[in-house]
Order: C-alpha cells, then sequence, then structure tokens
C-alpha cells in the first residue's frame, strides 16, 4: 500500500477545558465534531486499512483537561502503526518519516497558542515539514472577543500575519479522494 505524504497533528482536543472558555463549549464542541468528520471521510475515502498519519498530541495544561476528547481519541485508533497519542517530538517525526510525510496538517485548539508553540506544534516542526492549517477545524481560543464569528476572523487574521498555509478539511478530502492532485503533490 502506498503512504501519502501527509499527515495530520491534532494537538489540545480535549474532554474538558477551564470554566472560563465555558460560553464557547459550544463552538468548541462544533470544531471537534468537524474534525471527526474529517476523519471518517478520510478513513472512508480509499478504504478502512487508511494509512495517513495521524497525531494526536493533548499536552498536560491544567486540572480540566482530564483526557482526549473521547470522540477524536477513538477516531484516531491509537495502536495501530500510523496512529499514535503522544507528546513526544522524536517519536512524532520518527512515525511521520515512516511513512514518507513531507507535509504536516496540523488543527484543533488554540491557534494562537498551543498550535503554534507545543514542541510538537507548527513553529517547531516545521523545521522537519511543509505545514499547514486544517482551518476549518481549528480555533482561537485567546481572542478577546466573545462572538463565534469575531474569534474565527481573528485566527484567519492571525494565520494571514504569520503568513501561514491554510487549507479546509473538505478540500483535504477531497484531495485524498484523488479529485484533485493540489495536495496529493506536496
Amino acid at each position: 500500500m502506498t503512504h501519502p505524504k501527509f499527515g495530520i497533528v491534532i494537538i489540545d482536543v480535549w474532554n474538558g477545558y477551564h470554566p472560563h472558555h465555558g460560553f464557547m463549549l459550544d463552538l468548541i464542541e462544533h470544531y471537534v465534531c468537524t474534525i471527526g468528520e474529517m476523519l471518517d471521510q478520510l478513513k472512508d475515502a480509499k478504504n478502512p486499512l487508511v494509512d495517513i498519519p495521524i497525531v494526536l498530541s493533548c499536552g498536560k495544561t491544567d486540572k480540566w483537561a482530564t483526557g482526549p476528547h473521547h470522540m477524536i481519541w477513538h477516531r484516531c485508533m491509537p495502536g495501530t502503526n500510523h496512529r499514535i497519542v503522544s507528546n513526544q517530538q522524536a517519536e512524532i517525526i520518527n512515525l511521520l518519516n515512516s511513512h514518507n510525510v513531507s507535509t504536516v496538517y496540523f488543527c484543533g485548539l488554540s491557534l494562537p497558542g498551543c498550535i503554534d508553540d507545543r514542541p510538537v506544534g507548527l513553529k517547531a516542526m516545521r523545521e522537519y515539514f511543509n505545514v499547514s492549517v486544517i482551518a476549518d477545524c481549528t480555533l482561537d481560543l485567546f481572542s478577546p472577543y466573545k462572538n463565534p464569528f469575531d474569534r474565527i476572523n481573528s485566527m484567519y487574521r492571525y494565520m494571514r500575519r504569520m503568513e501561514y498555509s491554510y487549507v479546509f478539511s473538505k478540500d483535504l478530502i477531497e484531495s485524498y479522494r484523488g479529485y484533485s492532485s493540489d495536495l496529493r503533490s506536496l
């Protein structure tokens, strides 16, 4: 089986969040469901044994971060040869290299924040891979805005300011299915 040339790193998608994020729980759940849907569609895109390397990285941040979100945990299928739950940069780089990954797509919470700054985050991993953000699977938890639309716009402004490459989950899925060669050729 030919391995795709991309992998996905999901950062800090938790079962629980700090109480000051309470007003955003519905929005957070929307993003968690979007990530889950993307993983389901990538799994079904070719066959049930799809071999896209996927990393779930949930570093312990505070007492409310009780563990990875159960929906994402189950979809990541930890324990297979191409899915791991880890915060260890060397382990993650080894997995991605063993699958000939050249591009890593990041999603989760938060950009800016953990997706940028974790040891397995975008800034650290761009030393080893081409990196990009899955924009519709990423949320800004640091924005001062309460309105979800302002919060989303804040994240897009940040991505533009940082000159980050980004894709949408539907484009990534279509590319993997072979509708276009844009992403597979990276």
